[in-house]
């Protein structure tokens, strides 16, 4: 899988990128909202050498899509793509961007194309996502883009010492072609 969009190329994240990927995936302001400790650079490496064997649409699987920004030909963030093992038919997006890149649409410049592609083209019946409940930047992507709040899970788990909340959103192939036409 590899998109263009005006601002960005979405490819496949490989071992070329460990600088960038480290760069933003040791970040503990970037990892606060994320199913990931900040990490090291051996932990960076060990990450992309996986995700490098994972090929894309294996059930249970998740693979990483580079986010590289054009103007700087660096890698900004990545995209995580997770086929449910149950139902290969359902499937789980995550998003994640260096601080210096956040607030500036790159996020929902990447879901866009993609889910555009998981529902046309791979016809995809349903994403959902789940998130923490105090990160209030992605529940306004998320909702911006068409999803609807499911679920709320009351300190379901455990992260910084605390115990944290959750939402779950989703969308479904038919309200994306519905809100798509808008």
């Amino acid at each position: 899988m590899k998109f263009e969009t005006a601002r960005l190329i979405i490819r496949p994240l490989g071992l070329e990128d460990l600088n960038d990927f480290h760069a933003y995936r040791s970040d503990p302001e970037v990892a606060r909202f994320q199913g990931y400790e900040p990490m090291s650079e051996s932990e960076c490496a060990k990450y992309l050498t996986k995700n490098v064997q994972t090929e894309f649409g294996v059930a249970g699987k998740w693979k990483q899509f580079a986010l590289e920004l054009k103007s700087e030909q660096k890698v900004i963030g990545d995209l995580g793509v997770h086929f449910r093992e149950k139902d290969p038919k359902t499937c789980e997006l995550g998003v994640s961007l260096n601080r210096n890149y956040q607030r500036q649409g790159f996020a929902k410049e990447t879901m866009s194309i993609v889910l555009e592609h998981l529902f046309s083209n791979l016809k995809i019946h349903r994403v959902a996502e789940r998130l923490d409940s105090e990160n209030e930047d992605s529940i306004k992507l998320l909702e911006s883009i068409g999803f609807r709040k499911e679920a709320f899970f009351l300190e379901n788990y455990f992260s910084d010492g605390q115990w944290r909340s959750e939402l779950q959103y989703a969308l479904l192939h038919r309200e994306w072609s519905r809100n798509s036409k808008v």
